[in-house]
């Protein structure tokens, strides 16, 4: 297993190299002998992370955003059952108000050709690549990204000044090298989150004459 923090990993990560050996012996009368080999296999987890951007920092009430999320696995081994979970905030108004940003209905768009996405209650994502298994998300010599959007509506009933944030996860059932947030993992967190805050009113003053 291995296991990471801000000062780095430790335990069985990829890169480290684990060595199985076999000894055998043979003795008859005059002599024993000995023999020994070993196999190095070379570990190679997985490695998850995830991104996100919004297009519009500071919408006003009613207003449309659209996000975009990449997911990206940096290593060679394949991730299995790949799940993103996108919690759109709530409470962050008053109660009579309500959910303050709710998903656009069949919003949700795929970039990355060959891959296709699909929302299981709310907004928990499952990408599938074309020809493979729902959530299976291969590895590869480069870095694999794949990027989707959806968009969000601000309820009308959101006052001046109120910043709600929205984070996003990725999870999956292989393990990998660092699983954590931004903290502690600074290079391929699991989790993203950005804020969007409804702008104060810009007051101006005239002066006119009597």
């Amino acid at each position: 297993m291995c296991q990471c923090d801000a000062n780095g990993c430790t335990g069985l990560c990829s890169g480290t190299t684990v060595r199985n050996e076999v000894v055998a012996r043979a003795t008859n009368s005059v002599s024993t002998r000995t023999f020994f080999d070993d196999c190095p296999t070379r570990i190679q987890n997985t490695e998850l992370s995830i991104t996100k951007l919004v297009s519009n920092p500071m919408p006003v009430s009613g207003d449309l955003v659209t996000y975009t999320v990449a997911v990206t696995n940096h290593n060679l081994r394949a991730a299995e059952n790949v799940t993103i979970v996108d919690v759109l905030p709530a409470a962050s108004v008053p109660p009579s108000v309500g959910n303050p940003i709710t998903y656009d209905p069949g919003s949700l768009t795929v970039l990355t050709p060959g891959w296709t996405a699909a929302v299981n209650g709310g907004l928990n994502v499952v990408l599938t690549r074309n020809g493979s298994p729902s959530g299976f998300f291969p590895g590869a010599l480069t870095p694999t990204t794949v990027r989707f959007t959806y968009r969000a509506r601000l309820d009308a009933g959101v006052g001046a000044g109120k910043a709600m944030t929205n984070t996003v996860t990725v999870d999956s059932t292989t393990g990998e090298d660092c699983e954590g947030d931004a903290t502690e993992c600074p290079d391929t967190p699991n989790s993203a989150s950005v804020t969007v805050t409804t702008p104060w009113p810009d007051p101006y003053v005239t002066i006119s004459a009597t």
